[in-house]
Parts: C-alpha cells; sequence; structure tokens
C-alpha cells in the first residue's frame, strides 16, 4: 500500500539524516539547528509538537502518524529486549569462562 511505502520512506530519510547529522557529511539537507519539534532532540517540547500536528495535519494523517509511532515503540521494545537478552548471554558466558580460569590457575599454583 502507498501509506506504508511512504511511512518506510519518512523513516528512511529520517534516519539518513540523524547519520548526516552526526557524522556531519557536507552536502545534506540536515541542518545542524535543532528544534523543539525534533522527537530526537533533548530540547523536545511534546506540547509544541502536539498543537503543531493538530493544527496542521488532517485526521487521516494523525491516524497514520499514530499508527506509525505505534509500530515503532513496539519494534524499538522488542530490540531493547533482545539487546538485554543478547547481553545476559554474554554475561554469563563470561562469568562461566572467569570462574573456569580461577579454577584453572588455582590448579597451577
Amino acid at each position: 500500500s502507498s501509506i506504508k511505502d511512504e511511512t518506510e520512506l519518512d523513516s528512511s530519510f529520517r534516519t539518513s539524516q540523524l547519520l548526516a547529522q552526526y557524522y556531519r557529511i557536507k552536502g545534506t539537507e540536515c541542518s545542524d539547528k535543532v528544534t523543539s519539534n525534533d522527537l530526537d532532540s533533548p530540547d523536545f517540547n511534546p506540547n509544541s509538537y502536539i498543537v503543531s500536528l493538530l493544527s496542521t495535519l488532517k485526521q487521516e494523517e494523525l491516524l497514520r502518524r499514530d499508527d506509525a509511532m505505534a509500530r515503532e515503540v513496539k519494534k524499538l521494545g522488542s530490540d531493547m529486549q533482545m539487546l538485554v537478552y543478547e547481553n545476559y548471554n554474554k554475561f554469563i558466558a563470561a562469568t562461566d569462562t572467569i570462574r573456569s580460569m580461577k579454577h584453572n590457575v588455582e590448579s597451577m599454583e
């Protein structure tokens, strides 16, 4: 569907803008100016953002953005859970390795 394609393009464009800004790639349309409506900014102002959206977008677009944001939140939550699980397994493996090394050193003494 075209709405799904448009959402994916918006997400890809936003990602490329953030990467370009982070790596300071010249020739991109990404500006260094941080606005209060930038969701990724530490200065993000949710009230200003909502007022801006409500005053400029139609109901259909608002619902589409709500759906896209809900999917993004679920995906980020799932990604975070997977990272925690992977890091936990690495921590357990490292603990087992250290314990084994300690046992080997003690048996050498």
